[in-house]
């Protein structure tokens, strides 16, 4: 079941920060923030290389919404 619509997924690893961004007038707005897998991997290359083997990282993109400004 776990498998059945984005693979073998056990949990999901995001950043608590927003950031806030601004359109050409002034008005601000929350970009939600986003793990680099690629710097992720690459410190625990160096770090701690056995973390890799055993979570079994892999990127992905997951969008719940969409904002839509008019500028």
């Amino acid at each position: 079941m776990a498998e059945s619509t984005h693979g073998e997924i056990d949990a999901y690893v995001t950043p608590v920060a927003d950031i806030v961004a601004e359109t050409l007038d002034g008005i601000q707005y929350d970009v939600p923030a986003l793990l680099n897998y690629s710097a992720v991997n690459a410190y625990y290359q160096v770090e701690d290389p056995l973390v890799l083997d055993t979570l079994l990282l892999s990127p992905r993109k997951i969008y719940s919404s969409v904002k839509i400004i008019k500028e």
